[in-house]
């Protein structure tokens, strides 16, 4: 009994996997009939040692490429985190050795001691910043209205993204690392309309 039981778990592990792999391929199979690429912002497995810290890590878009974001696409593991964001910057966002930075700067904010504590997103003093997307838990993914995009590199101010995480419980993520973020879907065409962003605090 113990052997066929055994060989039925490992018979479901194999289903599981297969049905997920059809899935992501039926995602990108469909990004692709829609005009879309997929450029995964993601944390590059990091091992918080605390819960509430806020982590930050960025990507270079540069200016010899544009652009245009058409929606995003949560990748998170439940349970695990409060709220992301994806905040486009003009200037080089900060340098550290993993690319993983405390980022938290409202008030006294919990710091985790794995990473430099420089609690900002993009670099200070970068006037031209702009929150692109936030996502909080049992959000989804959200695609924009068609023919508009939010223009990124070429000569716009977004030069640089960066990925800023807030975890409130980092028993579930996974002991190798966390790789949770936001997959962008793109176009190189240029739309008809562009998108915006206006914070009103």
């Amino acid at each position: 009994l113990i052997h066929f039981y055994k060989r039925d778990m490992v018979v479901k592990e194999v289903c599981r996997s297969i049905y997920i792999f059809i899935f992501l391929a039926l995602c990108v199979f469909a990004d692709l009939l829609l005009g879309y690429g997929v450029f995964p912002v993601r944390m590059p497995r990091v091992v918080p040692k605390r819960s509430e810290v806020y982590l930050c890590s960025s990507v270079q878009i540069g200016s010899k490429g544009r652009y245009w974001i058409k929606g995003f696409r949560p990748a998170t593991i439940p349970g695990t985190m409060h709220h992301m964001a994806v905040v486009g910057c003009s200037r080089i966002p900060p340098v550290t050795p993993d690319n993983v930075w405390n980022c938290g700067s409202n008030g006294n904010p919990v710091l985790d001691p794995g990473y430099p504590a420089l609690n900002t997103s993009c670099s200070a003093g970068d006037t031209k910043s702009m929150t692109l997307f936030l996502w909080s838990r049992n959000g989804s993914t959200f695609t924009l209205p068609e023919d508009t995009g939010f223009e990124v590199g070429g000569t716009s101010p977004v030069q640089h993204l960066v990925l800023q995480v807030h975890y409130i419980n980092i028993d579930r993520l996974p002991r190798d690392g966390d790789v949770s973020g936001v997959d962008l879907l793109y176009t190189d065409r240029e739309p008809k309309k562009t998108a915006g962003m206006i914070s009103v605090s």
